[in-house]
């Protein structure tokens, strides 16, 4: 009677993740240096949300671009993956891309200038080679995500809109495979939120309308992050307005029979009506009671 064995998982050499995280930072660093070519003439650009000029996020249409990712995945990143060792392999991933990442952020604040026009290009090819080895299952598939979700800590507003400009650019590759309850998902309701607290609702109000058109894109309506499980309202949230009183408006009814004066009392009314909704809209469950939906149905 033979018993069925489970696989043993062979654990990794001596001195595997020193010289494997040597050999992958190394070629990261050949790989970065290379796509830094394709950009060696940049334009000057602003970070300004109002500026018109252009964009500093790299195309992902250059042929040559595009194939010295894919060999240098292939040659390094995907030819030391190992099923064995995946875990190992993964967390070696990470930390290099995030130690290259610190070292691009590091490396600006110690020159003391405001170079974000250069820090974001290198972040931005950085993102892209973690993409791609994602996408060659060389990689946790929330890798790009994580790195990102570091940089909102990291980066000013400016630099925030400028990461969601190549966000939005490379929103497909992003969202592939993504399950909104778990993984990546997870990480990209995390640093979207974090986004939207960060950002004014008055000043950014373009960014803030692309995240949640962004969310709404991913994320499906019955999502528990967007939907107000537990029935509660912001009853505190009262909308002040100016308004005629009742005196006034029967003062006015008797200049009825002019057309300029009628037009203004219509004016005023339909201004009450209005901003009267305001107080259904911010509690609901106040339209159960019957003298409260009448005047809603008025």
């Amino acid at each position: 009677m033979t018993t069925a064995q489970t696989p043993s998982t062979t654990p990794p050499p001596p001195h595997f993740r020193a010289t494997l995280e040597a050999e992958l930072s190394h070629t990261l660093n050949n790989l970065l240096q290379t796509l830094q070519s394709f950009r060696s003439s940049p334009p000057a650009v602003s970070l300004s949300s109002s500026s018109s000029s252009p964009t500093i996020v790299p195309s992902d249409s250059i042929p040559e671009r595009t194939e010295a990712i894919k060999t240098a995945v292939q040659s390094t990143f995907q030819a030391h993956y190992e099923p064995q060792v995946k875990t190992t392999y993964y967390d070696l991933v990470t930390i290099v891309f995030k130690r290259w990442m610190f070292e691009f952020v590091s490396h600006q604040n110690q020159a003391g200038t405001d170079s974000t026009e250069q820090l974001l290009p290198q972040l931005f090819d950085l993102l892209d080679v973690a993409i791609a080895c994602t996408e060659a299952g060389c990689g946790d598939d929330s890798l790009p995500l994580t790195l990102v979700e570091d940089l909102v800590d990291i980066l000013t507003i400016d630099g925030i809109e400028a990461l969601f400009e190549y966000l939005d650019k490379r929103r497909e590759r992003l969202i592939a495979g993504l399950v909104p309850q778990k993984g990546k998902g997870l990480v990209l309701l995390r640093f979207c939120t974090e986004i939207l607290r960060r950002l004014s609702k008055s000043k950014n109000l373009m960014t803030c309308g692309n995240v949640l058109l962004w969310m709404a894109h991913v994320y499906p309506l019955s999502e528990r992050s967007g939907v107000n499980l537990r029935g509660e309202f912001n009853v505190d949230n009262v909308t002040h307005y100016e308004f005629e009183d009742e005196d006034h408006n029967n003062a006015m009814e008797v200049d009825l029979e002019d057309p300029a004066a009628q037009q203004e009392y219509e004016s005023k009314k339909f201004y009450k009506t209005f901003w009267n909704l305001q107080n259904f809209f911010r509690n609901p469950p106040s339209l159960h009671r019957m003298e409260n939906f009448n005047i809603w149905r008025e």
